[in-house]
C-alpha cells in the first residue's frame, strides 16, 4: 500500500483556486456520539449522530485586487454555504476529491520582521456532510462538449448523487456556460441528466441539490455548453461524489 505525499494537492473555495498559496490543508469529518440506554445491556450503546464538517487552511497572504488569498478569504468570511474541494493528488479528472460547503468563520494574517506574511484560515460546514467523490473536470473550456466516461457505480435507495462546481476563471465577451451531469447504463449509452447547475457567466461556484437514489446507472460524465464571442473560455473543476 503506498503512501500519498502532499505536493501538488488542489483547494478549490468557491470560486478561487488556493491551492498554489497554501502550504497547510485539513479537513475534519465527525458524528455526534449518541448513547443510547436500556436494561439488558452488558456496556453502553452508541450509535452515531449528525456528521459535522470543519475546515483549516494555512497559506501566504498576499492581493492582486481579485484573485489573491487576501481578496478571496476576506469576500468570503462569514458566507454560509461556500463550496469547497480539495482534491489531494494533483486535482486531475479522474482522481479523488473530498468536498462539501462551509463557512469561513476566522481569519488571522500576520507574520514576524524579514518572514512572509502568512494567514490562517478556519470554518465549519453548513448542511452537507464532508463527501468523497471523483473529480469529473478540471480544465479550461473553450468550445461544448463533454468530458470522459468514469464509472462511479450506481447509488442505491438510501444514497444520493451530491456535486460541486467550481468556476475559477472566465474570458470572453458574453460568455456563458451550462454544466450538466450525466449517467448512462452503458459505456456510453443513451444519458440521461441527473444534476444541472445554472448558467454561470463569471467567476463563482455552486454546490448542487443532492438527487436521492435509486439510480442504476454506473456511468457518470459532465458535459458542457459554451457561449458568447471573442473565444469565451471558462476554467472549471467539476467533482461529483455518491454517498
Amino acid at each position: 500500500m503506498g503512501a500519498s505525499i502532499l505536493r501538488d494537492c488542489k483547494l478549490w473555495v468557491g470560486g478561487y483556486n488556493l491551492s498554489g498559496d497554501s502550504n497547510r490543508l485539513a479537513y475534519k469529518d465527525e458524528y455526534d456520539k449518541l448513547e443510547i440506554p436500556a436494561f439488558g445491556y452488558a456496556a453502553k450503546r452508541r450509535i452515531a449522530g449528525l456528521p459535522s464538517v470543519a475546515f483549516e487552511q494555512e497559506g501566504w497572504m498576499w492581493s492582486d485586487g481579485t484573485t489573491g488569498p487576501d481578496d478571496a478569504l476576506s469576500a468570503l468570511r462569514g458566507v454560509t454555504g461556500t463550496p469547497i474541494t480539495i482534491g489531494p493528488l494533483t486535482g486531475a479528472a479522474g482522481e479523488s476529491g473530498w468536498f462539501s460547503t462551509i463557512t469561513l468563520l476566522q481569519l488571522s494574517h500576520g507574520g514576524e520582521v524579514s518572514s512572509p506574511y502568512s494567514f490562517k484560515a478556519s470554518g465549519e460546514g453548513n448542511d452537507y456532510p464532508l463527501i468523497h467523490g471523483t473529480i469529473l473536470e478540471n480544465s479550461a473550456k473553450t468550445s461544448t462538449g463533454s468530458g470522459t466516461v468514469r464509472t462511479l457505480g450506481a447509488v442505491t435507495s438510501t444514497q444520493k448523487i451530491y456535486a460541486a462546481l467550481h468556476v475559477l476563471a472566465v474570458s470572453g465577451t458574453n460568455p456563458t456556460l451550462d454544466m450538466t451531469v450525466l449517467s448512462a447504463v452503458t459505456n456510453w449509452g443513451t444519458p440521461t441528466t441527473r444534476i444541472t447547475f445554472a448558467q454561470k457567466t463569471a467567476v463563482g461556484a455552486q454546490f448542487a441539490t443532492p438527487v436521492a437514489g435509486p439510480v442504476t446507472d454506473t456511468y457518470w460524465r459532465a458535459a458542457y455548453t459554451i457561449g458568447g464571442t471573442n473565444s469565451p473560455s471558462f476554467t472549471v473543476a467539476v467533482v461529483v461524489g455518491i454517498q
